[in-house]
């Protein structure tokens, strides 16, 4: 299974959609023009070859999809969230059937044949209908208020995390000796938008007992009562409450982080940057583990393991 889209896909992908703004901008601008002039005339023209155009390039579009599978889903990424996507996608392929479809049935109907580029004359379907013509025409206008509001849908949808290219670790000193742990099981839930980084959220939740210190009996240490104490507080999470952006590529990030059922405000910051067609978030955060109640008992003693620790991230989403 590949991990990313091909040239081919991202061609298609925004080819159409490029068409589809133009396409609706037209239509928009066509429709508040006053009575007959030529300018209007030649607007529906283009917006009729571009409404055939488009049709055209999602049958093709379509046709290599069915032969060519779209990147899979991240495992970490919850069933429901799997099926709304794969839905909103299917629906959006409907639409854009439909709505170009529903224009040129209207047209016909409103006895005006349809000739692309004003070379290539399209099959007559149906006669003239006046009292179809109505029909067709709210049809048409709601399919695209339906498409708009679908495609709003889409790019307000959380980006994709892959979990492969993402990683959270914890650093620390033990006897003053450096170590690193990596959690190897985790979820993160990023909705960002460069253009409105002010108005991005993002969530991680971590699976305390899947911190890996190189030795099977440490694993088991770290996940008792005197540490994460996993079995009563499996999970550690952060929740994003502000995120603002501070330059290219950066951003200062503000939320809650609980572990071991404590909580408390931080703060952080976060640069973004594209690798490999993916969007890829970097940070780190330093914390006391003794805010969190992270070794109890004779596992205080900060000379034996530090009190300082700090939380690196790096999580990639498409």
């Amino acid at each position: 299974m590949r991990e990313r889209y091909t040239t081919t896909a991202i061609v298609f992908h925004w080819l159409i959609a490029l068409l589809i703004i133009g396409t609706f901008s037209l239509g928009l601008v066509m429709s508040d023009m006053p009575g007959i002039t030529p300018a209007k005339l030649k607007y529906y023209s283009w917006h009729k070859w571009s409404g055939v155009t488009i049709l055209g390039l999602v049958a093709v579009r379509l046709l290599w999809r069915l032969k060519n599978s779209a990147p899979a889903y991240p495992a970490s990424m919850p069933d429901w969230q799997k099926g709304a996507a794969h839905g909103l996608h299917g629906m959006l392929y409907v639409l854009m059937f439909a709505v170009p479809l529903s224009g040129y049935l209207y047209s016909l109907s409103a006895g005006v044949p349809v000739v692309y580029f004003g070379l290539f004359p399209l099959p007559v379907l149906m006669d003239p209908n006046p009292a179809l013509k109505p029909v067709l025409k709210a049809l048409h206008y709601w399919l695209n208020m339906c498409m708009l509001g679908a495609a709003a849908l889409a790019i307000a949808a959380p980006v994709k995390v892959d979990p492969a290219k993402s990683s959270v670790s914890a650093t620390f000193k033990q006897m003053n000796v450096p170590v690193e742990a990596k959690f190897k099981k985790f979820s993160a839930q990023v909705d960002y938008d460069a253009a409105k980084p002010d108005a991005a959220k993002a969530s991680v939740d971590i699976d305390t007992a899947s911190l890996d210190l190189g030795e099977p009996d440490m694993n088991k240490e770290v996940a008792k009562k005197e540490w994460f104490n996993a079995a009563q507080f499996p999970k550690a999470s952060f929740v994003s409450s502000a995120i603002k952006g501070a330059g290219p590529g950066k951003l200062n990030v503000t939320g809650k982080l609980t572990i071991k059922g404590k909580s408390t405000d931080v703060s952080f910051p976060l640069t973004v940057k594209t690798e490999a067609g993916k969007q890829v978030f970097e940070g780190s955060l330093p914390i006391k583990r003794l805010t969190y109640n992270i070794g109890e008992g004779e596992w205080k003693d900060t000379s034996m393991v530090a009190d300082d620790v700090l939380i690196k991230f790096r999580v990639a989403a498409q």
